[in-house]
């Protein structure tokens, strides 16, 4: 069975790039430009990971995982990574203090990607799989 990843991106080109990435590696891969579309993609398909942008228009990569985190069941979180172009140190601690599993600083590697995204896929190593730092 192949993991579902949902790649929330408002740069249409990032984003294709990363699906099209992800299913060349046998992930099925979904794309959202902005968080209420992320929103509708999760409540119609089975998500194993997401992978955010930070800053997009109107709300950002930390209020999808904030508003995310509080309607899901913590019994079966969903790894989440935040991209990020701006190496904002107060957006990176925020982003760990309230659980992101990773950050992932722009322009990347895409086998950086792939490894991250292994790792917390095939591990139960994630911080938001743990109630305790979820």
């Amino acid at each position: 069975m192949s993991h579902t990843i949902l790649i929330v991106d408002d740069e249409v080109e990032i984003a294709l790039s990363l699906k099209e990435y992800l299913e060349q590696n046998g992930y099925n891969a979904l794309v959202a430009n902005n968080v209420d579309d992320a929103f509708k993609l999760i409540g119609e398909h089975k998500v194993d990971l997401i992978l955010s942008d930070i800053r997009m228009p109107d709300k950002t990569g930390l209020d999808l995982f904030q508003e995310f985190k509080e309607k899901i069941d913590t019994e079966n979180a969903i790894p989440f990574v935040l991209m990020t172009g701006f190496a904002d140190i107060i957006s990176v601690q925020n982003a760990f203090k309230i659980g992101v599993d990773e950050l992932i600083a722009k322009p990347f590697d895409l086998e950086a990607i792939g490894l991250v995204i292994d790792y917390l896929l095939d591990s139960d190593r994630s911080y938001g799989s743990s109630n305790e730092n979820f």
